[in-house]
């Protein structure tokens, strides 16, 4: 009992992040010049190459959310996605040890126009830790147990969105729209 509710766990945080990528590659896709925006708003690329980047990266995320959420997500689909949150949290660290807090996030999620700051630095940091624990344990061999870890992924995304989004309404003034000046 406790092996199946350990690969139901598995597959409800790769679910988690899949989704996450997903949300966050399908919203920078549908503003890819606000991203572009954002991205450039890191300083960290060339200028060159942040229209290339800001391209290619939600492809990225959202291919590998996808594998991610198939029962072909192998170690190395895992490990991409810990990369991934990696390389977010670095970009986000960076940004704040400059001082350069008010930048968004480029999240890409409902909330729209979250800021960085030391919590997402952190929230990335233990999601890669916690995925990469899973790279070596397969999909679970039942689809009744996939179906429980996609829920409960689902589930946690939602709230999460819901959070950040409610943290994004209160700290907006009455009569503004979130995200507009």
């Amino acid at each position: 009992m406790l092996a199946l509710l350990a690969e139901t766990g598995v597959f409800a945080l790769r679910s988690y992040v899949a989704v996450l990528l997903i949300a966050g590659g399908l919203g920078k896709m549908s503003k890819t010049l606000v991203f572009e925006g954002e991205l450039a708003d890191y300083r960290l690329l060339p200028d060159f190459a942040v229209p290339l980047a800001a391209r290619l990266l939600p492809v990225v995320e959202l291919a590998v959310g996808l594998l991610l959420l198939s029962r072909l997500a192998s170690v190395a689909v895992t490990l991409t996605a810990c990369v991934l949150l990696l390389m977010f949290a670095v970009a986000v660290a960076i940004n704040l040890l400059r001082g350069r807090t008010h930048i968004s996030c480029g999240c890409g999620g409902a909330s729209g126009g979250q800021t960085i700051s030391a919590p997402l630095v952190a929230v990335n940091l233990l999601l890669a830790a916690l995925l990469a624990g899973t790279a070596p344990v397969s999909s679970p061999s039942s689809l009744v147990l996939v179906g429980a870890g996609l829920v409960a992924g689902l589930g946690g995304y939602m709230i999460g969105q819901t959070i950040s989004l409610a943290k994004t309404l209160a700290n907006t003034p009455l009569g503004h729209a979130p995200g507009k000046a």
